[in-house]
């Protein structure tokens, strides 16, 4: 598997600009654009300039069913586990609700992507011009923006592995602290040491592997809860019917944890570059979020009725209770899933940890950069370091549930709503509707108000579970 192959599975490897990937992507544009201005000198051409340069994609290999595959596993993930609690006290009419964000999510996602393009003056044809959301907020805001823009990508890269982190220590401390008397956070401990060899792995064939291991784990996780959901039935009518209509405060939590399984925009605009046939972009989301959508309520649900009120913030910590031997099994497959998509998130930040520490002069830290002697010490030690500083946080807030509504809160707000409005307001102002411009700013409206209650939500769901 080439590199360029390996970035169809893993499309974050593109987010930074730091990321050694992205470098090559950009040089292949620069190329492309070159061999594409010789071909028209070639032929005769009356003008070899173009009115408009258009970013080409690295690599237009995707299929139609390759990128849903793409995006059903983001959309999907680990937050899958949250939603029976996420749903048992909200009551069902605020399914609407999350039904309702979720279509302001997929139609943000478009709006995104039109930010991408131009239509030549000279052609009329409609033209990528961006490569990714850093490129996008360049574009509507300029260098400044672009930067702020690729700091909030890293910090949600960094903040989702320690999300990872906790929730390996959690589904491995379930599945052993019967038979090894180790505490939650010592099993963090432990789980942070075995990712840290992960995060040596530097080709990229080898982490679109452990891509699709993270899938495969979530799949067949995902397919023993629903097993054991519908052998419970018996207990669904009982369950149901203790079930609020409407919970004020169980809603505001749903909402931030729902936010938080949204957040999928990131990495949109290098999943349509990969595409064979982007037109069929819009196809593809719509498919996906569908999906998702439908699978984490009908998901949620029966979770909800299975375990009623007593249902955790993951679910894994329900199903053991169930069936011992399954219940394991589930929790084996989620905490190994953290490990390994650990490093496909980590991966950019180590890059920018990188760019950051030995700097751009290619004649200081020769020895540690990439080819050096010191290269797999500096690699070892650093990230080592790094860990270090996501486990210390995981420890000194250790809940799992907490800190995944106060990241959809505040990331979910901001990556899937505001700011792809935002952008495409400022980018598209002068040739929108005054119909579209309206409906923009009421989903900001919308989609911060929603942030809001799910964070004062979490921060005081968050405030429970420190002071017991």
């Amino acid at each position: 598997m080439t590199d360029l192959q390996a970035s169809l599975f893993v499309p974050s490897l593109l987010l930074s600009g730091y990321s050694s990937v992205k470098r090559n992507y950009d040089q292949i544009v620069q190329r492309s654009i070159a061999q594409s201005l010789m071909r028209r000198s070639v032929i005769g051409s009356q003008s070899v300039m173009v009115s408009l340069i258009e970013k080409i994609s690295d690599d237009r290999g995707a299929s139609f069913g390759l990128t849903i595959s793409n995006l059903l596993p983001c959309l999907l993930g680990s937050s899958l586990f949250t939603m029976p609690y996420a749903l048992r006290g909200c009551g069902y009419v605020s399914i609407i609700f999350l039904v309702l964000l979720a279509i302001l999510a997929n139609y943000t996602s478009f709006l995104l992507l039109d930010s991408m393009y131009e239509t030549s003056p000279r052609s009329r044809k409609r033209k990528r011009v961006c490569g990714d959301y850093v490129d996008i907020a360049k574009s509507a805001f300029g260098t400044k923006m672009g930067q702020f823009m690729n700091v909030l990508l890293l910090f949600f890269l960094f903040s989702a592995d320690i999300v990872l982190i906790i929730l390996s220590g959690s589904a491995f401390y379930t599945l052993l602290n019967a038979y090894i008397p180790v505490s939650k956070i010592e099993f963090t401990a432990i789980c942070s040491l075995l990712i840290i060899p992960t995060l040596l792995v530097k080709k990229l064939s080898h982490l679109a592997y452990l891509s699709m291991a993270a899938t495969a784990c979530i799949i067949l996780g995902a397919i023993a809860c629903l097993v054991l959901f519908i052998l419970s039935y018996q207990a669904w009518k009982h369950n149901a019917s203790a079930m609020p209509v409407f919970d004020w405060e169980y809603f505001a939590l749903s909402i931030s944890v729902w936010l938080y399984s949204l957040i999928i925009h990131h990495i949109q605009p290098q999943i349509e570059g990969c595409m064979r046939h982007p037109v069929k972009m819009k196809a593809a989301v719509y498919v996906s979020f569908g999906v998702a959508t439908v699978f984490k309520i009908l998901f949620g649900i029966f979770g909800a009725m299975s375990f009623g009120m007593s249902t955790m913030f993951l679910i894994s910590d329900n199903v053991i209770t169930l069936s011992r031997p399954v219940g394991s099994l589930i929790n084996a497959l989620i905490g190994t899933y953290a490990i390994v998509v650990f490093p496909l998130n980590f991966f950019v930040v180590g890059d920018a940890i990188d760019a950051v520490a030995l700097g751009k002069n290619q004649n200081k830290f020769i020895t540690l950069k990439k080819g050096g002697k010191y290269h797999y010490l500096w690699i070892l030690l650093s990230r080592f370091v790094a860990v270090g500083l996501g486990l210390a946080i995981a420890v000194s807030v250790p809940y799992f549930g907490p800190v995944v509504g106060i990241l959809g809160a505040v990331l979910g707000t901001l990556l899937v709503f505001f700011l792809p409005c935002l952008f495409h307001l400022k980018i598209r102002w002068k040739r929108l509707s005054v119909y579209h411009k309206i409906l923009e700013i009421l989903i900001i409206i919308v989609g911060l108000a929603a942030g809001a209650i799910g964070l004062y939500a979490s921060i005081k769901n968050l405030y429970k579970a420190i002071t017991g």
